[in-house]
């Protein structure tokens, strides 16, 4: 049994593990941990994402490194222990800039597709009706911006 005073501080963590099944929104993902065997101590962890809406287009699956814990929560000594989970929570909660992060490195980057192309749609035709018309074509198609980079 913990008294009051230990339950302020975390013992241990709970590590929500990423998908390769993209059945739940989400991005198919995997993670690598660096595991330091002789002291049992976790070093870091380095997530991985592909983007379906990409895939679908290039025909193949291409792999990005999302995030490496230490480097987004500033890990400095070594080790992702209860003060690194700690911090890195207190991080999250107080900085919007921070929750943004660990609020799409949680949905591993997902955006639902419809979603994604009003986006799209919205930045690149600034009239409603080449909104309408960018819709009409689905989140298949080329970006406009792509083939005027060919061009240049």
């Amino acid at each position: 049994r913990r008294d009051r005073a230990e339950l302020r501080d975390p013992f241990g963590f709970w590590l929500q593990t990423p998908s390769l099944t993209p059945k739940d929104s989400n991005n198919p993902s995997f993670r690598t941990v660096s595991y330091d065997v002789a002291n049992h101590k976790l070093i870091d962890y380095v997530q991985y994402i592909s983007g379906l809406v990409q895939a679908q287009r290039q025909g193949y699956m291409s792999w990005y490194e999302e995030y490496k814990f230490s480097k987004l929560y500033g890990v400095s000594d070594g080790y992702i222990n209860t003060a690194a989970i700690q911090n890195a929570i207190l991080s999250i909660f107080d900085d919007p800039i921070m929750f943004g992060a660990w609020k799409s490195n949680y949905d591993t980057q997902y955006e639902d597709p419809d979603d994604k192309l009003k986006y799209y749609c919205e930045m690149v035709y600034p009239q409603l009706n080449d909104q309408d018309i960018c819709d009409d074509r689905g989140i298949y198609q080329n970006s406009v911006l792509e083939d005027e980079r060919d061009i240049l």
